[in-house]
């Protein structure tokens, strides 16, 4: 379509530089006359010298070609702009609307106009009202650009803005948002202290998850003086809400239960902490000098809006990815690397393959700023593996160092769970592939019982402990995460190919379906999950204590 455009432009250009042509070269051969007429007939009619007869006559030419030109000129540019126009795709489109949306569009060319025509006025008073119009209407066009640069306008459907939110008239559907009820518009008022700090951290976040996801949110809406209960807000993503919060009034948020906080003489509320999900309190505001003397973390209302902000843009930023945001990877990449690019994506996968994996990836938590080794992994498994759970599994294989340091936080062991046997074998018997993918068809009561297993193996680990993984077969660890991902949203599920062989893998309990379950002591461990005592291992875990993979 845009090349077909792009010739209706140039063919419908040359017919009218022909036009433009004919007419300029007019002009010129008429102005050539009169000059030589006029000195012929000066020098030879009415006896005047040479430079007197050039300083009447060719004045007198050229203000005949001013007359002549302008209004040629006019008439030309008119036809120009008719004859050059192409056609566009929308039926409803017309010449008038077309140059009324072009000139409408910017205000600075209404505001430039208007101004050189005022410097006119002097000359003649004419020009003032056409140039007062012009400016007033560009200052108009330009205070409407202001505020819908500013959000103050197009506010999220039931809700009315409280400040700022940069480029929102420019999606159909806001991509994120955190609206609040009245009584807390004044924690997000630009014009207030707690407000600006709390905006000025929303860019800080957008960018703490591009370097660590990959992924760059365009935009969170923030609007106040909504229709919600009483200290109430929302997260909502694409419009929907997907999270919902309730601050307390006079209160501030400390990292640790209210039973624990009570030796410090400090009553408190339980509230899970929004970002992590580990146990938190409010406490009242006056209270605050006592828990920061204790060693506690206090938050206020604002940054835990802050806390439970980051967490959905974490657990949803697989929603902020699609075939146009793909794209946008493989532009960035083929400035580099045009070959690898142009080798994998359209020869090997489809863009909507490329956009499947990254979006598997990162509802993960696996980063896709390292594009270059995704793409290379696809080059070598695009054409042999056909499904894409396998294909982003191979992916992850091929990420291993990448994986091993993330989820053991820069360490040289990583603490792990390993599955039963008897677990194992039930999900490979229960996995289902069809020529559209695989899935799992486990009966629901076997996965409770799966579920409670691995509840019992990893509940209440103390505050220090690193994330939870469980190890497994490549084949099955897809499977075992889609089963513990809602409930268990930090619970990471590994595979063997994933780990490095540089790294110790230190199992500390077997998840298995028997009711007799090891019972854990976490006492004593510090900076990671408790190590067994070694009379507690069994055979199988007892050589992978010494193994590497």
């Amino acid at each position: 379509i845009e090349l077909q455009k792009e010739s209706q432009l140039h063919g419908a250009m040359d017919g009218a530089m022909k036009f433009v042509k004919g007419d300029v070269i007019c002009t010129i051969i008429i102005a050539l006359v009169n000059i030589v007429a006029g000195l012929a007939a000066g020098v030879m009619m009415h006896g005047l010298s040479f430079s007197e007869a050039a300083n009447k006559y060719t004045i007198a030419t050229f203000g005949d070609g001013l007359a002549a030109v302008i209004s040629s000129l006019m008439i030309t540019l008119s036809a120009g702009i008719v004859v050059t126009r192409v056609s566009s795709s929308d039926e409803s489109s017309n010449i008038g609307s077309d140059i009324s949306a072009q000139i409408f569009t910017s205000p600075r060319p209404l505001i430039i106009t208007g101004g050189i025509m005022l410097l006119l006025t002097p000359i003649n008073f004419l020009f003032a009202p056409v140039g007062a119009g012009a400016a007033v209407v560009g200052y108009l066009l330009f205070r409407r650009q202001k505020r819908l640069d500013s959000g103050e306008s197009n506010p999220m459907p039931g809700t009315v803005t409280a400040g700022d939110s940069d480029e929102l008239q420019m999606s159909f559907t806001v991509p994120m948002a955190i609206v609040v009820s009245r009584e807390l518009t004044p924690l997000i008022d630009k014009n207030t202290a707690q407000g600006a700090k709390f905006r000025a951290e929303i860019p800080q976040l957008r960018n703490a998850l591009y370097y660590d996801l990959g992924v760059m949110v365009p935009f969170c809406y923030v609007g106040g003086d909504a229709p919600l209960k009483a200290n109430e807000y929302y997260i909502a993503i694409k419009e929907v809400p997907v999270g919902t919060g309730s601050l307390r009034a006079n209160c501030v948020y400390v990292n640790d239960s209210a039973d624990n906080i009570k030796v410090f003489g400090i009553e408190g509320e339980n509230v899970n902490n929004p970002a992590d999900l580990r146990p938190g309190a409010w406490i009242p505001a006056e209270q605050r000098q006592i828990a920061e003397t204790a060693g506690l973390k206090v938050w206020e209302p604002a940054e835990v809006m802050t806390l439970h902000l980051s967490r959905v843009m974490k657990r949803y930023a697989a929603d902020f990815v699609g075939i146009q945001e793909a794209q946008g990877y493989l532009d960035f990449m083929a400035r580099g690397m045009p070959k690898l690019v142009e080798e994998v994506v359209g020869k090997v996968v489809t863009i909507h393959q490329f956009t499947d994996v990254l979006q598997r990836l990162i509802q993960e938590g696996i980063s896709v700023r390292d594009t270059k080794s995704i793409l290379d992994a696809l080059s070598e498994w695009g054409r042999i593996e056909k499904d894409p759970v396998m294909l982003t599994e191979h992916i992850r294989a091929a990420m291993r160092r990448y994986i091993s340091f993330r989820y053991a936080v820069g360490n040289d062991t990583l603490f792990v769970y390993l599955l039963d046997p008897e677990i194992e074998d039930v999900i490979r018997g229960a996995i289902r592939r069809t020529s559209t993918g695989s899935f799992l068809s486990l009966d629901p009561t076997i996965a409770h019982d799966i579920l409670d297993a691995i509840r019992r193996e990893i509940a209440e680990p103390p505050p220090t402990a690193q994330q939870p993984v469980i190890v497994t077969d490549m084949e099955l660890r897809r499977f075992v995460r889609k089963m513990v991902e809602l409930e268990f949203q930090n619970l990471a599920v590994l595979s063997y190919q994933e780990l490095t062989p540089e790294l110790n893998i230190q199992p500390i309990g077997r998840i298995s379906m028997r009711s007799s379950g090891m019972n854990h002591d976490f006492a004593g461990f510090d900076g990671g999950f408790a190590e067994l005592p070694e009379a507690m291992y069994p055979n199988e875990l007892e050589e992978l204590s010494n193994k590497t993979f």
